[in-house]
């Protein structure tokens, strides 16, 4: 049985946010849902992405499970582990923060084609996800935490093709070309933390 991109998505959302918000009721520190959109931009240009990020503050210590969706040269879903360590600086905070984890690829049609070719990519897999740099936050009085972040992001997947090739009218054979793509990006996020 498959399941669908956007099914998986959904259900992955609803079990982080179930587990965080049962684990938020003991006393061990203090339920944080971190809300956010943002760019990327790098080698194969700009694109959007957006994500949700929930679990528990500790004092100035952080450790959450996010999910989101990524643009970037190939639509993907993100599912990462978020740890986060705040240094108090006058009104506001600032905070470093790493994201390892992976991304599952659910492509469009059009991002099946490869650049330049008007063939199709039979198979992308998913593959590996890291986030990480540093921001500001600054909370309201309301309790509500605004955010913003610039980081390093790299995202890996490979891809494969199978062509038919026929040598001078002879006996036809499939042709499989591997393809791997190391996307370096820059990302710059803004969001709300509650």
């Amino acid at each position: 049985m498959k399941i669908s991109a956007p099914v998986l998505f959904y259900s992955v959302l609803l079990l982080i946010t179930t587990s965080v918000v049962a684990q938020s009721n003991q006393k061990v520190g203090s339920f944080r849902s971190i809300n956010q959109v943002g760019i990327l931009d790098g080698e194969h240009g700009t694109s959007f992405q957006i994500n949700t990020i929930n679990g528990a503050r500790y004092k100035t210590w952080f450790a959450g499970v996010g999910v989101g969706l990524d643009y970037y040269y190939f639509r993907t879903i993100p599912l990462f582990l978020d740890l986060r360590k705040g240094f108090h600086l006058g009104a506001g905070q600032i905070f470093v923060f790493a994201d390892p984890g992976m991304h599952f690829a659910w492509l469009t049609d059009q991002q099946k084609v490869v650049l330049g070719d008007s063939r199709q990519l039979d198979n992308i897999s998913n593959g590996f996800y890291i986030n990480g740099g540093l921001g500001y936050s600054l909370r309201f009085k309301s309790g509500v935490e605004w955010l913003l972040s610039a980081a390093y992001s790299y995202k890996q997947t490979t891809g494969k093709q199978q062509m038919p090739f026929c040598p001078f009218n002879g006996p036809c054979y499939i042709s499989v070309n591997d393809y791997s793509y190391g996307m370096n990006r820059l990302s710059v996020t803004t969001g709300i933390a509650f």
